[in-house]
Formats: C-alpha cells, structure tokens, sequence
C-alpha cells in the first residue's frame, strides 16, 4: 500500500553553514554543523584525507615549508624546523635522510618564520630563497645550493633579538621588517642581500598607530602592509623618483591578526583579522564599513567560530588559496589546545553561493602550496611532530588516522513548505536517504526531535538493498546510482534536524538528499490528551 502521508525532500550540498539566527529562520539547505565534508554538486561528501609526504619526522616542529624552484627544471621543498634547522628535499621525500643544510638557528616559531623568493635581479644572477626566523639573521639559499649563508650586507642594526621577521618582495626589491615593530626596510634593487648602503629604502610607517607591523601583501601592484590589532596601509609608490615614495593609510577600522593571515583569493583580499574573523578589504574600500567587510559575520556563522575556537590561536592564524578548487583555509585552535587544529574552509567555486564548512582532522602549523606533476598547486602543511602532510589525498584518513565526517540539518519544522505547519504535532514515520553508493559501510543518522536525541539510524552506503531494509511497493531491488534507501522513524514533535557522520579511516560518504516522511497528528486527539493529562 502506497504512503499517504506528507513526504518532504531536503536537498543537500546546496549551502554551508548558517547558525547565527533563529532556527525558524534557517532554510533546509543550510547547515548547523558541517566538519570534515565537503559541499559540491549538490551532494556533501566526506573531506579528503591527508597524505605523510616524509615517512620519518623531521627533527622538530615544522615551522615553515617553501617550495622551491631554482630553475625551471628543478624542485625542491625546503622545510625549516623549531629547532632551528633548515632542511633540504630533492623529490624522494627523504630531505636527504634527515640531514639538516643549516643548523643553530635558535628557535623560531610559525609566527616568525618566513620564505621569500628573491634574487634573479638580472638575468645573469640567480634565483635566492631568503628565510627570515627572527631567531637569527636572514639565511640565504642561492640557486640549487646545498647550504645557507648570513645575508651578506644586512641593516646594521640587525643584530641579537632584532632580526626580521618578515619579508616580501615588490618593485625588484626584498621587503622586510620584524612583527610588530613599525620600520620597514627596502633593498637595493640591484641586489637583494644589500641593506646598509647604496639605494635601500626605510620606512616609518604610523608609528603612533597600533602595536606594529603584522603582515603585508602585494595586491593589483600595490604593497599592503597591516598592523596589529588595527590598521590598514599601502604604498604609494606611481612617482619614479623613490625618495617620493610614501604610505598612506587605507584603513584604521581593522588589522592583521598574523603575518600568515593574508591571502589573496580571485579579485580580494582575505585578511584573518586581530578580533579572529575575516575581513574582505573589497568589502571594506566599497563601502567604508567595517561590518560590510566581516565576511564571517555576514555569513551569520560568528556565534559557531566563536563557540568552537580558542582567541589564543588568533595570533598563529595561517591561510592560503587552493586555487585549483577555489577554497581559502583559515586555521584556528579548539580550547585548551596549545596548536592550531582546526581550519575554516571558505568554498569560492560558486560566488553567488559562498560555503563555509570547519576542517578539524589536521594539526597545522604552517600552509603551504606545492606545484604537482601536471603544475597545479597542491595545498601541504607542517606539524608539531614533524611531518609534513599534502591535503587533498585521495584515501580518507589523515597519515593513516581515521577522523570523523559530520554534518547536522536545521531544526526543520516545515514551514518552508507551508506556514501552517510550523506549530502542527508531526508523526515521523520513515527518513529516505539519496545518496552515490562508496563501498561496504554505513553512516550513522542520528535523529533529533523537538531537540532531543530520539535514535541512531545506520543507512548502507553500498549498491543495492538488504532484506532487512526491503519496503514492499516503495523499494526495489538492484537499481543504478544513486541509490535510495528507506528506513522508518520513531517519534513525534514540531522539528526535526537529522546528524549524518562517519567516523572510520578510508570510508566516504556522498549523500544528495534526504526525504522525510510524515503525518499531521490529529490536533482534536491532542487537545484531549492535553486536557486530561
């Protein structure tokens, strides 16, 4: 016999997350939760895993990686440690069996870690990797060299604790500064190792503003630069003469919270800011409102960052753009955690629909791109036990971890479907997920009415139906993808929101929709059971 009751579909991959309203006010194509998956096509998916790049760990946390391109024939990926040693890795994933190039370089952290392409002045001269720890002066690595060595001409007033920090490089010149201080010091931009004569260029920019220089980016040709925890400068640099050259400022309304906290994305700028959300500088210049440019607040998901991350991580915010899938990764830190272990993800691919989802599965102490075989840049990161690990692995585990894929639905009382529904008793009766078969396991749907936990339901994410699961004129045997499968529920009560997950290492899920069916309960009935209770 056919059901007669109401059945209502609830479509998925539409929209990330959205928490910060009224649960009456959030569509069904919004999320409460969504950790570990990834929204696309409509469907939602279990992220991708993360692959071990070194089988054996480097000597100390990994503070810092670059990829490193001497020639256009060569690769290498440096990698710097907090034990103060530089590594060198030529493509066996060895970093030539763990041996450091350089050693003693004190003990830099994340936060004062930096690797700055530069050199190539001219074409007879060679690429050079300057990195900046802050720890001990800027270390230069020429061309496809097998050691480092001090810059050769610094400022002379680098010395002990006032090492640089930072660097970038814009107009043929090597950028570089120490965080928060407010002095910027240029080279000569005949050479990129000379900072004590010829023509190098120092800037005081706005020392009575804010604690320092946190960050700076080059963005359509122009040098940025951001302080801590407010200001927003640039360089106005149209004049040939250098000894015109000037900043101005750009904003006082907002800063950097880090010196990895600024990344360009399509045609903005993404700055993970002092207060721990992020800031559109597009937003900002276009309407002069700070709160028009909070774009996590926009997003109305601030309440959950605020909920799920400590403001102790704020100030080792790292970020970077996946161009290839057009995401931006933001990492923040859950409470008491002493490192980074959780990443925003801000899903780009479709503008007009901007979708937001948490990354907890990898402990990340620094970001980075690597270009693979066919040229793409592939996301990587350090971590505290020194490895390094490539994001977007195709198998479903972190280094062989398992990790959990979850997401939660609104509290859903369907009124989107019609209004009066919306304080009407429901009878649920059965929950239909639509989903791409992936393999021999399940997920786990827990359900949710009227707030409380009423069951766990686990639905095959395999081809095909058991037995067990056969409802007779609903279901059928066999099909072709995707599959459907039809179990009842237990329960009633205004709203219901249903939590799918999966937490084994290498099992994905990919579910497209979920149907709820139900009945209206007879509202005279109710009345009389009120009235006699």
């Amino acid at each position: 016999m056919a059901y007669k009751g109401i059945e209502i579909p609830i479509p998925m991959g539409q929209q990330g997350l959205r928490t910060d309203d009224a649960a009456t006010k959030l569509p069904p194509t919004v999320l409460i939760d969504a950790q570990n998956v990834t929204i696309y096509n409509n469907l939602i998916e279990k992220e991708r895993g993360s692959a071990t790049y070194n089988a054996s760990p480097l000597t100390g946390a990994v503070v810092g990686i670059h990829d490193w391109h001497p020639t256009t024939s060569l690769q290498r990926l440096i990698a710097v440690t907090g034990d103060g040693k530089i590594y060198r890795d030529t493509g066996d994933k060895t970093f030539n069996s763990n041996t450091a190039i350089t050693s003693g370089l004190g003990s830099p952290t994340a936060n004062s870690t930096k690797l700055v392409e530069g050199g190539n002045e001219t074409a007879a001269n060679a690429k050079k990797l300057f990195i900046l720890t802050g720890t001990s002066q800027i270390q230069v690595l020429e061309g496809d060299g097998t050691t480092t060595a001090d810059i050769s001409n610094p400022a002379s007033d680098w010395a002990s604790s006032n090492y640089p920090t930072n660097g970038i490089l814009h107009r043929n010149r090597l950028f570089v500064w120490r965080d928060d201080e407010h002095r910027i010091y240029a080279s000569d931009d005949d050479d990129h190792e000379v900072f004590d004569t010829g023509d190098i260029l120092t800037f005081n920019i706005f020392p009575g503003e804010g604690d320092g220089i946190k960050a700076a980016i080059t963005y359509k040709g122009r040098l940025y630069i951001f302080k801590g925890p407010k200001g927003v400068y640039y360089l106005e640099d149209s004049d040939s003469n250098t000894a015109n050259w000037y900043f101005k400022k750009a904003s006082s309304s907002f800063g950097a919270a880090s010196p990895h906290a600024a990344i360009q994305v399509i045609d903005d700028l993404l700055i993970g800011n002092s207060s721990g959300t992020i800031t559109s500088l597009q937003a900002v210049e276009a309407f002069g409102d700070l709160k028009q440019g909070d774009i996590i607040s926009n997003a109305q998901i601030e309440q959950y960052l605020r909920d799920k991350v400590s403001p102790a991580g704020f100030a080792s915010m790292q970020a970077t753009y996946y161009e290839e899938k057009k995401i931006a990764y933001f990492t923040y830190r859950d409470n008491p955690q002493s490192a980074q272990n959780r990443m925003l993800e801000i899903d780009l691919a479709r503008r007009e629909i901007v979708r937001y989802t948490f990354s907890s599965k990898d402990q990340v102490t620094c970001l980075e791109q690597r270009r693979d075989t066919n040229g793409i840049l592939r996301p990587l990161y350090g971590n505290d036990a020194g490895f390094i690990l490539e994001l977007d692995n195709d198998n479903k585990n972190v280094g062989g971890a398992a990790y959990e894929g979850v997401f939660q639905t609104p509290h859903m009382d369907f009124s989107f479907v019609d209004s009066k529904l919306a304080n009407k008793n429901k009878l649920f009766d059965f929950l239909t997920l639509v989903y791409q078969p992936t393999g021999t396991w399940s997920v786990d749907v827990e359900v949710y009415i009227d707030d409380i936990r009423k069951e766990t339901i686990q639905f095959s994410q395999s081809k095909g139906r058991g037995l067990d699961d056969f409802i007779l004129d609903v279901d059928t045997l066999g099909g072709t993808s995707p599959e459907d499968l039809r179990k009842p529920l237990h329960g009633c009560g205004r709203r219901i929101s249903f939590r799918i997950s999966n937490v084994n290492a290498n099992e994905d899920f990919r579910i497209e929709q979920l149907i709820v069916a139900f009945r209206v309960s007879d509202e005279r009935q109710t009345a009389l059971t009120e009235g006699s209770s």
